[in-house]
């Protein structure tokens, strides 16, 4: 497993607390809340799981792709991809060969069709980098709200994780009434 100060104080911090909060919305369905030491245990029985998975990849390590809509499982997906020192995807499709987080569960890729390009990689040394970078911005326990329908910022995820926010996850930002602009003073919208 990877050691870096981003993952000592996710362990140090989100094993004993409940912030961050991950809340998850999904169309038609209830909001799922996830607090920090379920965040944190759910990452790391993924990443024991990889570890144990895992080759030896390219240059950068062994390969993961998030193949899943961003939520909970998504955010545990990328803190094991970096506990275990993976280049992460964050979207399909991947390299073949790489592992794959989906719906169903962990599966490893096939080569993509030959009109599809695999995404770019990110290291897990540069998301911890980019991240650390953004980090101390938001007040811990700020509410923030993060559009999933587009491309997800991971390393601006990971800094309000890092500050230990109230995160909600949603494809509809107009959708979740209870976080319009004058509802809370810390109401924060993440982008890029």
């Amino acid at each position: 497993m990877v050691r870096t100060a981003l993952l000592a104080r996710f362990r140090e911090r989100w094993l004993s607390g409940a912030l961050p909060l991950v809340v998850e919305h999904r169309p038609g369905e209830a909001e799922h809340v996830c607090a920090a030491p379920s965040l944190w245990m759910g990452a790391r029985e993924l990443a024991l799981e990889l570890s144990a998975r895992c080759e030896e990849g390219g240059p950068d390590g062994p390969a993961l792709v998030l193949d899943l809509q961003p939520g909970v499982r998504w955010v545990q997906a990328l803190v094991a991809g970096l506990r275990v020192g993976m280049t992460v995807h964050l979207e399909a499709p991947a390299p073949g060969g790489a592992w794959a987080v989906t719906e169903v569960g962990l599966v490893r890729t096939a080569a993509p069709a030959d009109d599809e390009r695999p995404g770019p990689g990110h290291s897990a040394a540069a998301l911890t980098e980019q991240a650390l970078g953004l980090a101390g911005r938001l007040t811990p326990g700020a509410v923030a709200l993060l559009d999933v329908s587009r491309p997800v910022p991971a390393p601006t995820l990971l800094a309000a994780l890092h500050d230990e926010v109230e995160l909600h996850l949603t494809p509809d930002p107009c959708s979740v009434h209870a976080l319009t602009p004058g509802a809370s003073p810390d109401l924060v919208h993440l982008h890029r």
